[in-house]
């Protein structure tokens, strides 16, 4: 039947998917557990390794764009510390 070897076929799909979520999970753990800002959004309730770097790789982007430094009046609370 057709239809079990399309059902087959996107089950092997699925697993392979399965398989890269988990490789880039390793990898962004590794990531955040190098980075101190990461370690420090996860002290945050609800935040955890992928969210935290998730936001430390968005700010990261956001600062480091040439010619549009933060407006103090936009962000007054924004502390910009050192990353390794």
């Amino acid at each position: 039947m057709v239809s079990r070897a399309l059902i087959a076929r996107l089950f092997e799909h699925f697993r392979a998917l399965d398989l890269q979520v988990d490789e880039l999970e390793r990898e962004i753990n590794a990531w955040h557990r190098e980075d101190t800002a990461s370690q420090r959004l996860q002290g945050i309730p609800g935040i955890g390794p992928i969210t935290a770097s998730a936001l430390v790789a968005i700010v990261g982007a956001i600062l480091d764009r040439p010619g549009d430094p933060i407006d103090a009046k936009r962000a007054p609370n924004v502390v910009i510390s050192a990353r390794s």
